[in-house]
């Protein structure tokens, strides 16, 4: 078990090397807290069981802790070409594909000209529709974004696109606008992507410094849900209406007589 320790606190984890070298057996007894017949005894019975494994140049290695090695570096730079890969620009969730309608087949006697025309600019309609949506998404998105990313002191104020922090509050918002479409603030009905960018902003003021973008968020979402019970702007509170409390009247105590001969 210590010549297992040994391995792994080795600059080559797995193999039993000092350096570039083969560790002597002098320094692995010494490091195995053992003399070095002792440890020679016992390396023989480890090799006589086929526990432990040589190199063509004699170095003891673990044939387990080696194979784990490799595994973690090919997991690391399977990792790092995942996050060093660009996001791909999806479309919103609220819009709806782009898809041209299928025009009907037309009677011989009917007007194909007017009836093509109808369905191209139905399409065309949908299609400037959803390209406004886009564009107001992605303002919006780049509006809460760069709050959030002054709240947590980035430098440049910008979140990082390879952790995914600008898909998570495209998501958020998504979410914000399928949970509370308007708000009703003093009476008025008004738009979630205005309570939203405000609650941002208010989030920016708050400096959650250290903080991930999911903590942001998660601040955001419990602003937007006081926003709504109480009909307030973010970082408004409603007056209370109730009437002040009285205090409580004073009740005299019940005088008793005590005769003059029990006084003391």
């Amino acid at each position: 078990m210590r010549l297992l320790f040994v391995m792994h606190d080795s600059p080559r984890r797995g193999f039993l090397t000092s350096g570039q070298t083969p560790l002597p057996d002098e320094n692995a007894a010494r490091k195995c807290g053992t003399d070095l017949s002792t440890y020679r005894v016992y390396l023989k019975e480890l090799e006589d069981a086929g526990v432990v494994s040589r190199t063509s140049d004699g170095t003891l290695y673990s044939r387990r802790m080696a194979r784990d090695e490799q595994d973690r570096i090919r997991e690391r730079e399977k990792k790092r070409k995942q996050r060093d890969k660009p996001p791909k620009q999806e479309c919103p969730p609220t819009c709806p594909p782009l898809v041209p309608p299928v025009v009907p087949s037309m009677s011989p006697h009917s007007s194909s000209s007017s009836s093509s025309s109808k369905y191209k600019t139905q399409f065309q309609k949908t299609q400037n529709a959803c390209e406004d949506e886009r564009a107001v998404t992605h303002s919006i998105v780049d509006v809460v974004s760069r709050h959030i990313a002054r709240s947590m002191n980035l430098d440049p104020p910008e979140l990082r696109p390879h952790r995914n922090e600008p898909q998570a509050v495209a998501a958020k918002i998504a979410e914000w606008r399928q949970r509370w479409p308007t708000f009703t603030i003093s009476d008025h009905a008004v738009p979630c992507d205005e309570v939203v960018a405000r609650a941002a902003a208010k989030c920016e003021e708050a400096k959650l410094h250290g903080s991930r973008v999911n903590n942001c968020l998660a601040w955001i979402d419990a602003v937007l849900d006081g926003c709504f019970r109480g009909g307030v702007w973010p970082g408004e509170f409603r007056e209370s209406s109730a009437a002040p409390l009285k205090p409580a009247p004073v009740v005299a105590k019940p005088h008793i007589f005590v005769p003059k001969e029990l006084r003391k």
